[in-house]
């Protein structure tokens, strides 16, 4: 059994007055539970926040034991923050975590075990939850870490490491950004520190705006590498090679200006390929006799084999119904497109098509792939050339690399995510060869059993399987609840989240989920229960508020539930993806101002309240789910039967049966609102 620990947790703070509170005091009750430690304290520095973080610092200080805060009242960056909490921490271990809400304390159980033997313990995040210019930055910054400063960790960036003090040796540091784990490792490995990687996880951003991918970041880190390459920000004095660097210089211009001419070039080719449905759309509108519908949108609109995109399918089952009327759906949907650029492209297609109806999917390219509202586009979102470096980093990983047996089950949830069932089966075998932790290797099975095949006892077998080896992983209870509860196997579902809360007693997604259940199986003593015991666990989490609304609404309390779903839209108005949510509310008020009707249609498997509350669910505007319908599509016919990937995590583009099924959802809410006009 190992020996208790003295640690000091330092928590750099930016602007984080809606995570702050949250993540000091979640941190603080932890620490005090913690058998493995003997005694703590907290360090925040608030690194020139002109947010409300530095009021409620000091006033958390008199609230929570053992938290030290260090003001600032400029903006030292993140690197200095970092530095300047070290240098006043008082215990032999030290934990340097981000302060985002990103990290949980309770995932330092994982790192600690390693204490006895090692010297440093580097987390890395499991199934990383940012958007994709922020993973591949910091996956490139890895391997050029690796390559030219031999620094070689998987994920160096990650903001929850572990390190006994001795081996954290913060003098003549002076980076700015994420050069700091580089320059503090290169001092580590001069120390021939012991080292010892595990896996953590990672959870989406609660609120507020992440900087980390922003032109000045990315420069300030670029800058930072060059000084450590070439030896000017190092601890020792190192040679400048100048020459060197002038060739580095002509290097990095080459890269630069070949950036620009693929942008221009993938741009040029994105315009062609619309042009003929362009062409289409513009001949057929001449005929003026018909109900005219305008269906915007990214690839998800666009996408069909032949004419089997959905506002195809949708003009075929409209003119079906033996309603009397004709009507024409012109697909303006485009590919790798943001809610930007459809906004301008707006104006120009209802002029040319004089729409009696338009219908919106969008917003999913604003987050690269994560849902509504999670993470705001950083500064290269709009880039096309972007979007091209994730399928160059999969060619690379696949040519070049040497992985280890944990990476290679996350080349297995990659090619199911691209719909490569063969090669996810083939990662399955090389991990056990390659020894990768047993728990992991089931759940990747148990996810191809669910998504290949839509089998669900053989799914939950592995996740069983995986649950009993490795009991103490939060994102193991997550997906397999998400079978379960996509199996229509609710009682089961229910029983995961129950064990989950038994081990995690403050996990605010466990409530969440199990008060869903609860509310489908319509069992409102055991969520008025749940509803009592998260009052006092989590008693600040807003989702929480919408099952609470559920319950007063089933019992008949309308005034009650009404007050409390209000409360939720209003959060949801203050926390979803601002760009998104504008651009949403600018779309409605151009179509409405306009004459024509709205239709937001909700992405497949996602719930339509999200989509609502940007719109303060507006009458104006009809709104069609898509949750219900693909969930029992999906049970019945498999994953893979409606989709043909899955880039967006929960859901990806369709096939033709799921292009159908969509087209059939937004025909039956257009008749409906029709005939109720």
């Amino acid at each position: 059994m190992m020996n208790p620990i003295r640690i000091s947790i330092i928590l750099p703070v930016y602007n984080e007055e809606a995570n702050i509170q949250r993540t000091v005091e979640e941190a603080a009750q932890w620490l005090k539970q913690c058998a493995g430690i003997s005694a703590y304290e907290i360090v925040a520095v608030n690194d020139g926040s002109r947010d409300n973080s530095g009021k409620i610092l000091e006033r958390l200080k008199t609230e929570v034991e053992n938290l030290v805060v260090v003001d600032y009242p400029g903006n030292k960056g993140y690197g200095g923050a970092l530095v300047s909490g070290i240098r006043v921490a008082r215990y032999d271990w030290i934990l340097l975590m981000d302060s985002d809400g990103q990290f949980k304390m309770d995932a330092l159980a994982g790192l600690l075990e390693y204490t006895e033997e090692h010297d440093i313990v580097a987390g890395y995040r499991r199934q990383r939850q940012d958007n994709f210019l922020r993973i591949w930055l910091g996956e490139l910054y890895t391997f050029l870490a690796g390559a030219f400063l031999k620094v070689r960790l998987r994920d160096i960036n990650c903001g929850f490491k572990l390190f006994r003090k001795s081996f954290l040796d913060v003098d003549g540091i002076n980076t700015h950004a994420g050069a700091f784990y580089t320059h503090v490792f290169m001092n580590a490995h001069a120390k021939n520190a012991r080292i010892k990687e595990v896996p953590v996880a990672h959870h989406p951003r609660p609120a507020g705006r992440s900087t980390g991918a922003s032109p000045k970041v990315v420069m300030m880190a670029v800058s930072d590498f060059w000084d450590l390459l070439f030896g000017r920000g190092r601890s020792s004095a190192a040679p400048t090679r100048t020459s060197w660097a002038g060739k580095a210089g002509l290097l990095i211009l080459g890269c630069f200006l070949t950036l620009v001419v693929l942008e221009v070039g993938m741009r040029t080719s994105g315009a062609l390929i619309t042009t003929a449905q362009s062409l289409q759309n513009r001949l057929a509108v001449r005929d003026d006799s018909r109900y005219r519908i305008l269906c915007v949108g990214e690839s998800t609109t666009f996408f069909g084999t032949y004419n089997y995109a959905y506002p195809h399918m949708l003009e075929e089952i409209l003119n079906q119904h033996p309603a009397g009327s004709e009507y024409r759906v012109f697909n303006e949907g485009q590919i790798g497109t943001d809610t930007d650029e459809i906004l301008e492209d707006l104006s120009d297609h209802l002029r040319r098509y004089r729409p009696h109806m338009v219908i919106a999917m969008m917003g999913v390219n604003d987050a690269f792939g994560e849902d509504l509202g999670t993470v705001p586009a950083g500064g290269f979102s709009h880039l096309r050339v972007v979007r091209l470096m994730q399928l160059i980093r999969r060619h690379w990983q696949e040519k070049f690399g040497s992985y280890r047996g944990d990476r290679h089950v996350e080349r297995g949830y990659e090619f199911l995510s691209d719909g490569d069932i063969e090669e996810a089966w083939a990662e399955v075998e090389r991990a056990r060869r390659a020894g990768a932790p047993p728990a992991e290797i089931e759940a990747l099975t148990g996810h191809i059993h669910w998504l290949a095949a839509g089998d669900f006892d053989r799914s939950a077998a592995a996740y069983d399987k995986a649950l009993s080896l490795d009991p103490g992983r939060e994102w193991l209870y997550e997906d397999y609840f998400q079978v379960l509860y996509y199996g229509n196997r609710y009682e089961e579902a229910a029983g995961v989240m129950q064990r989950m809360l038994a081990r995690f007693p403050k996990s605010e997604d466990a409530y969440r989920k199990l008060g869903k259940v609860y509310l489908q199986l319509k069992q409102y003593d055991k969520l008025e229960a749940l509803l009592q015991k998260a009052d006092e666990q989590v008693p600040d989490d807003p989702g929480m508020i919408r099952i609470r609304a559920a319950y007063h609404l089933a019992k008949g309390e309308t005034d009650r539930a009404e007050r409390l779903f209000e409360r939720y839209a209003e959060y949801e108005r203050q926390h979803t993806n601002p760009r998104t949510a504008d651009n949403y509310r600018i779309l409605r008020d151009t179509v409405l101002a306009s004459g024509a009707e709205l239709v937001a249609v909700q992405y497949p498997l996602r719930d339509v309240d999200s989509l609502k509350a940007m719109l303060n669910n507006d009458r104006r505007v009809t709104f069609v789910s898509n949750e219900d319908n693909f969930k029992s599509a999906v049970l019945e016919h498999g994953y893979g039967q409606l989709f043909t990937d899955q880039f967006a995590g929960d859901f990806g583009h369709l096939s033709d049966r799921g292009n159908r099924l969509l087209a059939g959802a937004v025909a039956e809410a257009i008749l409906g609102h029709l005939q109720r006009r």
